[in-house]
């Protein structure tokens, strides 16, 4: 399968490694000085549960081939510049996976290569990249995928890209319906970036605060409000329930960018649900705190 990775950051690298390890024909589509450092460095990964691999993978630029497989793996709020790597044209007989956070993508990636694009999400991981190295810091849990779409004419190719995945040892599962695959990591994905990053604390720290765990709690409530309206449903204590299982140490991606004062997914994660609930017309008042509280930053 000829498969290109566009977007190779934390994520994008982690799956590079693993498709490459497994004998993938890969292409790392990334800036020119990401290639630079590649060509002469190479990759490598660092996991307690892949194991370490160095690698170096072919690169470019911009991608004006045909492929079986593109995996969009950019941060959302960098994926319209990231599109410009790539030649659409050349593309009409790939299948487009975008692994992003938040909502409010979708449109732009069916505008630009139609009928091929199948939603999915990644999650249950933390990996972080520096300079070349990889490092997935997840100690138990194997990165799940889900994928969702209700083209009836990509099953076959949706069960292919599964099995894929399955042999490079992630959770890999179609679940059909897009709302599904939003909302199952949506929702959860919400409330802890919105939290660690309107605190900057640890998921744990939140958790140990009674006042922060209550007003997470009605965050949540508001997120499913919102999801049931797209006829997704789910109760509160199952999300709650969730959380509590997560590394006490947990920070997010959000967290660190806002810390940082770079760009972020802020307005895709927490803005992203926030336009929807006022698109329907639901009362999103602890949405809305947050989100300013975040945006003072």
């Amino acid at each position: 399968m000829r498969i290109g990775i566009l977007g190779i950051g934390a994520i994008g690298g982690l799956i590079a490694a693993l498709l490459h390890r497994n004998g993938q024909n890969i292409t790392c589509i990334c800036r020119k000085e990401t290639q630079e450092r590649i060509n002469q460095y190479g990759l490598k990964l660092e996991s307690k549960i892949y194991g370490d691999y160095s690698f170096k993978p072919t690169t470019t630029t911009f991608l004006n081939e045909d492929l079986d497989l593109l995996l969009i793996a950019t941060k959302t709020q960098y994926l319209s510049m990231a599109l410009k790597q790539v030649n659409p044209e050349n593309l009409r007989n790939s299948i487009v996976v975008p692994l992003l956070n938040g909502v409010g993508f979708m449109d732009l990636l069916k505008s630009t290569f139609h009928h091929n694009v199948i939603y999915g999400t990644i999650g249950a991981l933390e990996v972080v990249k520096e300079e070349n190295t990889i490092s997935h810091k997840s100690t138990l849990n194997r990165p799940i995928v889900e994928l969702g779409s209700m083209n009836a004419d990509l099953s076959c190719k949706i069960k292919e890209i599964t099995s894929l995945l399955k042999k490079i040892d992630f959770n890999a599962s179609f679940l059909q319906q897009e709302r599904d695959v939003i909302w199952n990591k949506l929702i959860r994905l919400n409330t802890v970036s919105s939290f660690t990053a309107a605190y900057q604390k640890s998921i744990g720290q939140i958790r140990s605060d009674s006042a922060l765990k209550l007003q997470m709690e009605l965050f949540t409530k508001e997120t499913i409000k919102v999801a049931n309206l797209d006829g997704y449903n789910i109760k509160p204590e199952k999300v709650m329930a969730q959380i509590d299982q997560l590394p006490f140490e947990l920070r997010t991606s959000l967290q660190r960018d806002i810390a940082a004062q770079k760009s972020s997914e802020l307005d895709f994660i927490t803005g992203g649900v926030l336009r929807l609930g006022i698109q329907k017309n639901i009362s999103m008042p602890i949405h809305a705190q947050i989100y300013n509280q975040i945006s003072r930053y």
